[in-house]
């Protein structure tokens, strides 16, 4: 069995693209594991930036609702003293 030099060059040339297949998936997915961490990275930065909106809110809310409760005992106490003034008035009639 001779092996040619066409044989030879056709080995070569497919172990060569053997390498170049290789290399390729090789850089694409170093590509896409650096691309994955930094969207990573820029994930954990959201949700930091997330949690400290939510605790702004939770903190805004909770000043409203006081805010709120204080306003109906105020407006409960005026409606207390309307009552008084009214019945102080029809009893002095």
């Amino acid at each position: 069995m001779e092996i040619s030099s066409g044989l030879i060059m056709q080995i070569c040339s497919f172990f060569g693209t053997i390498i170049a297949v290789v290399w390729y998936i090789s850089n694409t997915l170093s590509n896409l594991k650096r691309h994955l961490s930094n969207t990573m990275q820029a994930n954990t930065v959201q949700d930091k930036q997330l949690e400290q909106v939510q605790t702004s809110v939770n903190e805004c809310s909770r000043a409203c609702k006081e805010g709120r409760v204080k306003l109906w005992e105020d407006v409960n106490n005026m409606k207390v003293q309307i009552a008084k003034l009214e019945a102080t008035k029809q009893h002095e009639k």
